[in-house]
């Protein structure tokens, strides 16, 4: 315990330092007092033997110093000596405490929060047991696969110790009669729950003998927040009834708060056996079926086996596959693992790109703000040079120099500190308690942890060297003399300096980042005024799912058909129609391969992926979408019918080229032997799944012929979209009260999700676009001013023997022009070489479009010559005769 003495020794004097003292002169009073007894008992005179005393003892101010370095507290001492004056030299110029402790914060905030989104979305592993052995199976680029793969997969493999599969869908929940809510959730294996090692906080999990298709048992997972939502944390909720999809299960647990299953971004608030999926769904069982790819695998990995172990192993089965199933399985896409949590590899890539853009786009900012701020602090420090002086001269060493600015430096980067992790922590807050409209729960909460704290210490840090290290050095590189007669660092206008030079990298990455936010605003601009190929404006809708209520193909068609009936003869619905679903709305959608029926089935590399919609007579016209050639649908378009088929722009070009398709038929599956669909017409071409899409083929098949089960109305009104949204679902409810109607409202008001990205990506940077604009112009503002402060008599002298306006701007401006040039030829090189980082969040704009270039940087220029003039017009009212006097 050698080492906790010692340390109590040198901090207990700090912390009671008036005793410390005390005892100190008590104990040197005390030491005099016996020497001067001591020469007394000699013969000396009492004043003699004093002085004989203070001889024999020496310097008492030295005696002290000695002692406090023998007690191990004289350097925490000297520290906190620093920490005192640094607070008073703060305290002294205010304003420039804080605007360095602002800008320090919102760059501080800003990393912050990005990092927060970072580390919950991207690196947080899932809260499970041992989460670094899971991993999610993806083909190719997608994650999906088939119930009869996956158990393949699951049997024969040797690298994993377990294996579950699982889909995240909505259903609708009934908890009393006439009281039915949409939820999102999971249907998992049985595997599912031990696989994770999640333990219930209530009740059990279900297990594989939950999962067989012929179990009794329908069982029930309810989320943490269901329970307490929608069942007010009922602690008798365990083996209570609750209808899903019209199906009634028995609630046998509740999930812990912290587990809201597998994906990161989405919260569940159910879970059931897939082996229950038939009995809610009947007419879609597709765990039969090889081809119906739409359940995502996640497994663990066996101790000592890597994931190329795995790969390997998974590859050899899929292989095997092949050869025993060549039509459902030739040309497989390679296999490939990944962390779990974002849907295997298709939300990891764009939210991966998303986060580095984010990170840099941050990361500029930070360094932006530090520039600014040794700038800032370089400017001080020459007005700080005789006081720099004045201390060397009187025995201070340029080690204690050096501390002092750093423990200055660090008082301001600790404040910006603290300042930013208040800021994060405030917005972090709201975007966890703001609920985006949209359908599916977003489950991304924002958690500031220990990592998030360590993250704002090392950046503290960081930016205490990196904004401190230019002016410490130019302390340290003082010459006495001219310190102490005052004498200016510049002795002229053309040479360049250290905050010179900040000032020119500060323009650099200023312009990077106004252009950056120009290129993405406009990109936003494009996606909100761009041709979808269909009109939102004056358009609503609502949604529900028949088969939740048990409906099959034959009441599915006659229940369409008297809705449409019925809201057709709503009063201010212009024209109405019902829909599987809507392009670039989630759930719903549902894709095929499509070939012409006059040519053979095509190779694997040859197909095509088709958009399948499932339409009413009447959908393009109330959605918007021009209709090309041929015929939209008619009432002869039923079941005993032909089956025909209107397609879009895309697919006539991907299968048809140049020719007429008007009359020819495709297909959309792999038998050869399918008479497949009449084209009796060609629609415009729609963006469906995302704003930037490249044009993707889809084919449309009336309803009546087809049938569906997920269904949404669609109407155009000149009624307000509250009120026409209000009597389409009265119109629905009034056909089958039991009905859940979700997604109501006019048809701009749900796209939210597919322009969410752009939106939030638009605001961060059009926020950093200006704090840059804004720190690039103070820059120029105090360079020009600390230019003009310290060559008043220059300037004086200079209009004393002549010199005409424009010499004085030019002497004034010139250097200060010459950095903001190089500084915004330098920002502009580079944003057109890394131009490639925006192109995956940019919609319709060219990374390198001059138009945005050519704007950005003429307001960026006006934004300089506006914080230069007010400075450089102060040159051009000195007086010479005052100037001259004063000097």
């Amino acid at each position: 315990m050698r080492w906790f003495s010692r340390i109590r020794t040198g901090v207990n004097p700090i912390l009671k330092r008036r005793q410390a003292e005390q005892d100190l002169d008590a104990e040197l009073q005390d030491h005099m007092e016996q020497e001067i007894a001591d020469g007394i008992r000699r013969g000396l005179p009492a004043e003699e033997a004093k002085f004989a005393a203070q001889r024999l003892v020496g310097s008492i101010s030295l005696y002290k110093e000695e002692c406090r370095d023998a007690r191990n507290f004289g350097l925490i001492e000297d520290v906190v000596r620093d920490v005192r004056y640094a607070v008073r030299s703060l305290r002294r110029a205010p304003l420039f405490t804080a605007v360095a402790i602002g800008t320090l914060a919102l760059g501080i905030g800003a990393n912050t929060i990005i990092f927060t989104f970072v580390e919950d979305v991207v690196l947080r592993p899932l809260p499970v047991s041992d989460p670094g052995a899971l991993t999610t199976l993806n083909w190719g680029d997608i994650s999906n696969f088939s119930f009869p793969n996956y158990l393949d997969f699951r049997d024969r493999n040797t690298a994993f110790s377990s294996m579950a599969a699982y889909r995240f869908n909505a259903a609708s929940i009934s908890v009393h009669t006439r009281d039915s809510f949409r939820a999102w959730g999971y249907q998992a294996t049985g595997s599912y729950f031990q696989m994770l090692g999640v333990r219930p906080l209530l009740g059990r999990f279900f297990g594989p003998a939950d999962d067989r298709r012929a179990s009794p048992n329908a069982v029930l997972v309810i989320s943490h927040r269901l329970w307490q939502g929608r069942f007010g944390g009922d602690p008798n909720i365990l083996g209570k009834s609750v209808k899903v999809d019209g199906f009634p299960f028995t609630v046998i647990g509740v999930a812990p708060e912290s587990f809201t299953g597998t994906e990161l971004i989405v919260a569940g608030d159910y879970w059931l056996p897939l082996g229950m999926q038939p009995r809610i769904e009947p007419e879609n069982d597709f765990v039969r079926w090889r081809t119906s790819q739409n359940l995502w695998i996640i497994g663990r990995l066996r101790a000592g086996v890597s994931r190329a172990q795995a790969t390997t192993n998974l590859e050899q089965i899929a292989a095997q596959l092949e050869r025993e199933y060549p039509n459902d399985m030739a040309g497989h896409q390679r296999l490939s693992l990944s962390r779990p949590g974002l849907v295997g590899e298709a939300l990891r890539g764009p939210v991966t790109k998303i986060s580095i853009v984010l990170m840099a786009i941050g990361g500029v900012g930070l360094l932006l703000a530090c520039i600014n701020l040794a700038a800032m602090l370089l400017a001080r420090a020459s007005d700080r040079y005789r006081e720099i002086g004045i201390r060397l001269a009187l025995g201070a060493s340029r080690t204690q120099v050096i501390r002092q600015l750093f423990v200055e430096n660090f008082l301001l980067a600790a404040a910006g500190g603290m300042g930013g992790l208040a800021i994060s922590v405030a917005v972090t807050r709201f975007l966890t308690s703001w609920h985006p409209a949209f359908d599916i729960p977003i489950g991304a909460d924002l958690h500031l942890d220990s990592t998030v704290l360590c993250f704002v210490l090392a950046v503290t840090v960081s930016t205490t060297l990196l904004f401190g290290f230019a002016p410490t050095l130019q302390a340290v590189r003082i010459n006495l003399i001219p310190s102490l007669k005052n004498e200016s660092i510049l002795k002229r206008f053309g040479r360049w300096s250290a905050r010179d030079v900040l000032v020119g990298v500060q323009v650099a990455l200023s312009v990077i980042l106004v252009i950056s936010s120009s290129l993405v605003i406009r990109s936003l601009r494009h996606a909100l005024t761009m041709d979808l190929g269909f009109d939102p404006g004056n358009a609503v809708s609502v949604s529900f799912d028949l088969s939740l209520q048990g409906y099959n193909s034959e009441k599915s068609r006659h229940f369409d058909a008297t809705l449409l009936q019925n809201a057709s003869h709503i009063p201010g619905i212009s024209s109405v129609a019902v829909a599987n679903s809507l392009p670039l709305r989630t759930g719903g959608n549902d894709s095929e391969y499509v070939s012409r029926t006059d040519r053979p089935l095509p190779g694997t590399s040859e197909r095509h992926l088709a958009m399948v919609y499932n339409i009413s007579p009447g959908y393009f016209r109330t959605l918007g979408t021009r209709l090309l050639s041929g015929r939209d649908f008619n009432g002869a378009d039923r079941q005993q019918n032909l089956p025909v088929a209107v397609v879009n722009e895309a697919l006539v070009h991907s299968l048809f080229g140049n020719e007429n398709a008007i009359g020819k038929h495709v297909r959309l599956s792999l038998n050869a032997g399918d008479p497949g669909f009449e084209i009796v017409g060609v629609a415009a071409t729609a963006k469906y799944r995302s704003l930037n899409e490249d044009p993707m083929p889809a084919i449309f098949l009336p309803i009546a012929q087809t049938g569906t089960a997920w269904t949404t109305l669609i109407a155009r009104s000149r009624l307000p979209a509250a009120e026409a949204a209000d009597l389409l679902r009265k119109s629905v409810l009034d056909l089958d009260p039991e009905l859940t109607v979700f997604n109501a409202g006019s048809l701009k008001e749900q796209l939210a999700l597919p322009f969410f990205p752009a939106r939030a990506l638009a605001t961060v940077l059009s926020i950093f676009g200006a704090l840059a604009m804004v720190l690039a112009a103070t820059g120029l503002f105090a360079l020009v001013a600390y230019a003009v402060a310290r060559r008043t008599r220059e300037i004086g002298i200079r209009i004393a023997l002549g010199a005409r306006p424009s010499q004085v701007l030019g002497a004034v401006l010139g250097p200060t022009l010459a950095l903001s040039s190089a500084g915004i030829l330098i920002g502009t090189a580079i944003t057109l070489a890394a131009g490639h980082l925006l192109s995956s969040v940019l919609y319709g704009v060219s990374p390198r479009d001059p138009a945005t270039y050519l704007a950005a940087l003429s307001v960026f220029v006006l934004v300089a010559l506006l914080a230069c003039w007010n400075p450089a017009a102060r040159a051009l009212r000195i007086d010479p005769a005052y100037t001259l006097r004063q000097e």
